[in-house]
């Protein structure tokens, strides 16, 4: 039995892989305490909806506006970000904070999870004579377009990871793509790939009522620009037959505005729904209740490319039919998951159209994708085939 603290460097509820981390390792007979950042105020019921049902622990560090101690943390936090040059800083202002949080108590293994939380990680398991281990969801370098002006951004990536991950006992990987470029580019061992899958309990027991016309679902954290949404408002409004499109995640006032005009523009007003960000627990369930999938990754960073997204796993789980990028992270699981769906090139409007014209124009065949999904969620993309492997990994990095 270990003592084990995650660290996040957001709101517990916005992070799904060391939710499912944190429970597997709970289950396995270890004890758990989870540090994270409580700075989004809307983020504080999702992290109470998300510890509902957990027996491990989670302490936060407040950050919270109009609050006393919160106030006080971030000040200080933006004035030693000014103050220092430490790339660790510029990736994020409150490894500090979080550094002394998860030191706080004595730990056998300090895990970091989101980029933030690698400095954070290993500098607290160092404080405290622990292995440190981090998750790789993305490959941080690469996150940004090769473009003169984020080069700067991107040295300081590749520097904190230079750094960090050779400190580290265990490293997880979200795709077997990220897995092989970082192990290529640091010259440390290949970190063991967990995908972002989810448990098979979160399906719902019965399949949802059918929606009155045919739903395309689009979530994420953020609906923002370059995630491919115009491309699907676009394929929509080709159609012959009145298809929803429902997208859920955070948005601003502004683009929310933007793509209410867009669907006017193109004719399909009334058919474009804005939903507000799900808990983690909630996605499948969401997702179920919808036709097809929409995986609409424009691979337009070297992380998007090899990236698995976790809405694409959830699709499959929920049993709908999938609409992907041909880019490969993507396909890779495309692949495993025969029948599912399809792939169409990024930024192809007309393929995505006729491939959802294929899917929904013939009820059978929409039936046999969904069909196919779901078999691909219960042979491989859930978390009960995963988390035993993420155990195991863990468990014999650390003997």
């Amino acid at each position: 039995m270990k003592r084990i603290t995650l660290v996040s460097g957001g709101n517990v509820s916005t992070n799904p892989r060391l939710v499912s981390a944190a429970d597997a390792l709970h289950a396995a007979g270890h004890v758990i305490r989870v540090v994270a950042l409580d700075a989004v105020p809307e983020n504080a019921g999702r992290d109470e909806a998300v510890m509902r049902t957990r027996r491990w622990r989670l302490d936060r560090v407040n950050l919270r506006h109009g609050d006393l101690v919160g106030t006080a943390t971030r000040a200080v936090a933006i004035l030693a970000q000014t103050l220092s040059r430490q790339p660790e800083r510029m990736i994020s202002r409150y490894v500090g904070a979080l550094t002394r949080a998860a030191a706080a108590e004595p730990a056998d293994v300090v895990l970091g999870y989101t980029f933030g939380a690698l400095p954070a990680a290993v500098r607290a398991a160092e404080q405290l004579g622990a292995m440190a281990g981090f998750d790789i969801e993305d490959l941080h370098a690469g996150e940004m377009p090769d473009e003169p002006q984020y080069a700067a951004a991107q040295h300081r990536a590749a520097d904190v990871e230079r750094r960090y991950l050779p400190r580290c006992r265990t490293l997880t990987a979200a795709s077997d793509g990220i897995a092989d470029a970082v192990a290529a580019t640091y010259g440390v061992p290949r970190p063991f790939v967990v995908l972002n899958t989810f448990p098979l309990t979160e399906r719902p027991v019965t399949p949802p009522a059918p929606r009155a016309r045919p739903s395309l679902y689009w979530y994420s954290a953020v609906i923002g620009t370059d995630r491919g949404i115009e491309d699907a408002l676009g394929a929509v409004a080709r159609l012959e037959m009145p298809v929803e499109l429902h997208l859920r995640g955070s948005i601003e006032r502004s683009y929310a505005a933007h793509l209410e005009a867009e669907a006017t523009r193109r004719g399909i007003a009334g058919r474009l729904f804005l939903w507000p960000q799900a808990s983690p627990p909630d996605l499948v369930a969401l997702a179920a209740q919808h036709d097809i999938g929409l995986a609409l990754e424009v691979g337009d960073t070297r992380s998007r490319k090899v990236a698995v997204t976790n809405k694409l796993l959830v699709y499959l789980l929920a049993g709908i039919a999938v609409a992907a990028t041909n880019i490969p992270g993507q396909r890779a699981i495309m692949d495993e998951a025969p029948g599912a769906g399809f792939l169409y090139r990024p930024g192809d409007v007309a393929a995505l159209a006729a491939g959802l014209g294929r899917l929904l124009g013939d009820p059978k065949v929409l039936a046999q994708a969904k069909a196919a999904a779901r078999a691909a969620g219960e042979r491989r993309f859930n978390w009960e085939t995963d988390a035993p492997r993420l155990v195991q990994y863990l468990e014999e990095a650390w003997r």
